[in-house]
């Protein structure tokens, strides 16, 4: 394979004559003799159609090359998922300046502090929870202002009269365990007052 000059034997180098093996791979010639067949062979499956034939170093060249291709194939398929997965995440990054957007257009409405608004610069992180199974996970929003999350916190109720897909919209503090346990115990005895209040009304 060294030699590029097709018309030497790529065994010997010696010059070919019109009775040699040509590899069908990378058309390089070979003396019957130099691949390993006598000339009795040659000269039967010459007469052979469609016969052809592949210098075993071409051959190892061609399965590597195989093996290369497939190699890439599976990288373009990783690449392609993790295209997916960018995409998606950018669609959601979208959406999520577009409820902010639409936040900032009803707390602009009912100002309650000094300027009224929330931007992309209030927003220090976020990224979506560890998904669970097919259920969609919550997105966790980080404030670099108190206020700002107090804000829409207290205009969650005129947000979702905005539009009918801000009614699907869910949003909470993000309590650790014992502050959550501490709500959910306030909430139970909340539930069990206003439940004794009823029938005590109706006695």
């Amino acid at each position: 394979m060294a030699n590029k000059d097709k018309s030497l034997c790529c065994e010997c180098n010696k010059v070919c004559t019109a009775d040699n093996l040509c590899c069908i791979t990378y058309r390089v010639f070979c003396h019957p003799k130099c691949g390993g067949i006598t000339e009795d062979l040659f000269k039967k499956i010459a007469k052979i159609s469609n016969f052809i034939w592949s210098h075993s170093n071409c051959l190892s060249v061609s399965t590597s090359n195989l093996e290369y291709a497939r190699s890439f194939g599976d990288i373009k398929e990783k690449q392609e998922a993790m295209d997916a997965k960018l995409t998606v995440l950018q669609e959601g990054y979208n959406k999520l300046l577009e409820t902010i957007k639409v936040m900032n257009v009803s707390i602009k409405n009912t100002e309650t502090n000094s300027d009224g608004l929330v931007t992309e610069c209030d927003i220090t992180k976020y990224h979506r929870l560890k998904s669970s199974g097919d259920r969609r996970r919550p997105v966790l929003i980080k404030f670099n202002d108190r206020s700002k999350k107090n804000l829409i916190m207290e205009n969650l109720c005129k947000i979702k009269y905005l539009e009918t897909e801000l009614t699907k919209i869910g949003v909470s503090h993000d309590l650790n365990k014992e502050h959550g346990e501490e709500r959910k115990k306030l909430v139970e005895e909340a539930k069990e007052k206003q439940k004794n209040n009823q029938n005590n009304n109706k006695e």
